[in-house]
């Protein structure tokens, strides 16, 4: 793969489509290629005036590179739909504001796949494998918060909320079916198989989740305060169900 610019297809396929976790293991050049568009991708949207159709580019490498990474199944899939039905009922060219906000929460999803490409991280289902990648995606949020960029952390937070769940659906054996629900109707399944308090903890951030995911930026603005709150209950989470 060279010479990629925005017209160009992801080519992270082939014999690197299966990828696994080890913190000893060299990141290919197919990877680090990858790691590079991405990062091209993400330029583009990083202005005052990100345009329409550069969003829409942003969201269709970071689907890509999420079902190769991290699998069709994983949750960052539906947030990025939920990107695409938003970036849909915008106005091209008289919707600034609302294109801004969205391509910050692009931006970090970007950001997510990004630094999992450079780590040699990529899906694996053993127990390990997922304490490393949502450790990663925790230390993603925790430094986009330090930076100040509020939005992107919230994304990140978000998304490594939603996954750490789903994940636990998953290793307690329900089907993909309850995996593909809504974040409540995950909670809800995983009654007698978490700790009621952390159920109840789970749904209290339930609109912080949608209005990161959902780049509502006026509701964001209301429960950003949640955002260490919400980051110190994924740690707890993959700490308890994910041990190293």
């Amino acid at each position: 793969m060279t010479g990629l610019c925005a017209e160009d297809t992801l080519g992270c396929e082939g014999s690197h489509a299966t990828w696994r976790v080890g913190g000893d293991r060299i990141v290919t050049k197919q990877e680090q290629e990858c790691a590079e568009w991405l990062a091209t991708v993400g330029k583009r949207i990083a202005t005052t005036r990100p345009r329409f159709r550069s969003i829409s580019e942003a969201i269709a490498a970071a689907q890509r590179v999420t079902t190769l990474l991290l699998g069709p199944d994983d949750p960052l899939i539906s947030a990025l739909d939920k990107y695409n039905e938003e970036l849909r009922q915008l106005i091209p060219g008289r919707t600034w504001d609302r294109q801004l906000t969205l391509a910050k929460a692009v931006r970090g999803s970007l950001d997510s796949l990004r630094g999992a490409l450079q780590r040699g991280l990529a899906y694996d289902p053993s127990r390990s494998a997922i304490h490393l990648a949502l450790g990663n995606m925790i230390s993603l949020a925790q430094q986009a918060a330090i930076e100040g960029h509020d939005t992107v952390a919230g994304v990140l937070a978000s998304g490594a909320l939603e996954t750490v769940l789903k994940r636990i659906a998953a290793a307690e054996g329900l089907p993909k079916s309850v995996q593909k629900r809504s974040m409540p109707k995950v909670l809800d399944a995983l009654a007698g198989r978490m700790e009621l308090s952390e159920l109840d903890e789970g749904r209290r951030y339930v609109e912080f989740r949608n209005a990161a995911l959902h780049a509502q930026s006026g509701k964001f603005d209301k429960c950003k305060d949640q955002l260490p709150a919400v980051i110190a209950y994924v740690e707890r989470l993959n700490a308890t169900h994910f041990p190293p």
